[in-house]
């Protein structure tokens, strides 16, 4: 990967000190990581890239991905990052973007592991979920919180099991 993007001139730090496969990532496929002491960069990848079943390019974008994020002005995901990963695409014949979709992940073969959320608070006004896993204070006192900034609707706790909607906190649904 970076050979193919020396290749293309693009100026991937020289400053790269560690890659390597991180198993405690979880929601992410890799990471750049800036070691403001040393100006040096570290990036881990997800192993579940590595599985056998998994397509060699799911690897390789990801590394790509994270590469690019060594680039000046590129530790984010504006501008210029954007700017040399469709330059990286499209020379390359890779799909480098910021965000992979799930369907992407499952037609290489990723095992996607989907969370489970049991409560949702959700505006009567636009319809507007925030998802939750366990029962807490918002989810208690919906009735005192609103859609704040957007477009101001009440907020309503449910469950998202399908049984009963939760009204209050005295109506809690365990």
């Amino acid at each position: 990967c970076v050979m193919e993007l020396k290749r293309i001139n693009m100026d991937i730090s020289d400053r790269i000190v560690k890659v390597e496969v991180n198993g405690r990532l979880r929601t992410v496929l890799g990471r750049c990581s800036y070691n403001y002491r040393t100006g040096s960069y570290s990036i881990e990848i997800n192993p579940c890239l590595l599985a056998d079943n998994v397509e060699t390019q799911a690897a390789k974008e990801t590394i790509i991905h994270e590469l690019i994020h060594t680039c000046p002005g590129c530790m984010n995901h504006g501008y210029e990052w954007k700017r040399r990963g469709d330059r990286a695409s499209r020379m390359l014949g890779y799909d480098v973007c910021r965000l992979r979709k799930t369907s992407d992940l499952e037609a290489w073969g990723v095992e996607v592991k989907r969370e489970t959320f049991k409560y949702a608070l959700v505006c009567e006004k636009c319809g507007y979920q925030w998802k939750y896993k366990r029962w807490g204070e918002k989810l208690a006192n919906s009735s005192n919180y609103r859609h704040g900034g957007v477009c101001g609707g009440n907020l309503k706790a449910i469950s998202l099991d399908g049984s009963r909607q939760i009204w209050s906190a005295a109506n809690k649904v365990k």
